[in-house]
């Protein structure tokens, strides 16, 4: 379709744009915190929220967050029995990370990533990038924000203002959806505007979080782009609809195709008998193997770019039982110094692209491309006898 080539070129030229403007420069991934939920993301937030912070502009960050919740409230009926509080209320705001609200049981306790209070109100945000949703989580802070006599609000903080998945209780009711690709970025260009010349460095940190919030919910691509690409989509209105509706199938249809001829790829590798494929919701599309200890395996994920390390292909060991308390685990689960990124987004679905389209000599070629480093990282668990979390490759 001529479409989708003129796309193709489009987002290409895009692409040499932001290489040569100096944004893949990005302090967040050169020191791997892109993805962390307490380190980066709430201890950022936290801080343009907090009265208190270094970035010294007082409440006005706050101002601006709670005016764009109470204009969203204004606008969506989803949020129409949201409780917020007005401007003149925010005096003496107290911000905390990591809130612990008693020890955890089903009914209570936890820890809330983010909270703001005074006497007259609290706000709590639960922060999810790509961790699980915990069984009653968000039941267990709805029921400490009852016991409040202020006005209360929960907030569920997503990439993509998603519902949580484990919970009785009821969006729009009990707790309101907020995303980062969306409203956080848009709050974030509020306080950027707030922000004068003589403020170059909050600035510049505040447009690195921005874009790394667009890298994690896919939408790196200039302005210029972006117009161009809107022009292309509404003068193709109906085919950009059945492609929308479409990809998400076909995509899987594809991936679904590699991760078999992976398995079946590994398993003659290894001269095992099986190995265990699964999807876990809608992000994780996997591949995992047993080790001779029973708590641990070897995992490739995502085949759909839609996981963690922003939706790369990556391979490590894993304990979905964290059974051993000297691992430091990434992602709830995963041995962290395992971890190794076979292909980031962009070159997963380049390799798709020319798995599709290729001989079948490129297709083998992909494949051991993936079951290569596996099979790798699988050996030496094995043969080694190597101790939690000591792989190297």
């Amino acid at each position: 379709m001529k479409f989708l080539k003129e796309i193709s070129s489009l987002k290409k030229n895009s692409e040499q744009e932001i290489k040569e403007s100096g944004y893949n420069f990005n302090l967040f991934n050169i020191l791997d915190r892109r993805t962390d939920e307490v380190k980066t993301h709430s201890a950022f937030l936290g801080e343009l929220l907090s009265v208190k912070g270094t970035h010294n502009k007082g409440d006005v960050f706050l101002k601006l967050f709670i005016k764009f919740v109470t204009e969203k409230a204004e606008n969506d009926k989803q949020w129409e029995k949201v409780t917020l509080p007005t401007l003149p209320e925010l005096i003496d705001c107290k911000t905390e990370l990591e809130k612990y609200v008693g020890r955890v049981t089903e009914e209570r306790g936890g820890y809330i990533d983010i909270t703001l209070s005074n006497k007259d109100f609290i706000i709590c945000i639960e922060n999810k990038i790509d961790a699980i949703d915990q069984p009653n989580q968000l039941k267990r802070y709805n029921n400490f924000l009852k016991n409040r006599k202020s006005k209360k609000t929960l907030f569920y903080l997503t990439k993509f203002g998603v519902e949580c998945s484990e919970t009785e209780l009821e969006s729009g009711v009990d707790y309101f959806c907020l995303s980062y690709s969306n409203d956080i970025i848009i709050w974030l260009y509020e306080c950027l505007k707030s922000c004068t010349g003589d403020e170059k460095i909050l600035k510049t940190s505040i447009e690195q979080y921005i874009y790394l919030l667009k890298e994690i919910t896919y939408q790196v691509q200039s302005y210029k782009m972006q117009d161009k690409i809107h022009e292309e989509i509404l003068g193709n209105i109906k085919a950009s609809q059945t492609i929308v509706f479409e990809f998400d199938v076909a995509l899987k249809k594809l991936c679904n195709e590699i991760r078999k001829r992976v398995s079946e790829s590994i398993v003659n590798e290894l001269n095992i008998d099986k190995v265990d494929v699964r999807d876990t919701g809608n992000n994780f599309s996997s591949i995992f193997i047993p080790l001779a200890n029973k708590n641990s395996m070897i995992g490739i994920e995502s085949f759909n770019g839609k996981g963690h390390e922003s939706g790369s292909l990556f391979i490590g060991k894993l304990d979905f039982n964290k059974t051993n308390k000297d691992v430091e685990y990434k992602y709830g689960v995963w041995y962290r110094n395992t971890i190794r990124v076979i292909w980031d987004n962009d070159e997963l679905l380049e390799k798709y692209q020319l798995y599709y389209s290729g001989k079948e000599e490129d297709k083998h070629k992909i494949i051991e491309e993936i079951v290569g480093p596996i099979c790798e990282l699988y050996k030496i668990e094995t043969e080694n006898n190597a101790p939690y979390g000591t792989s190297e490759l």
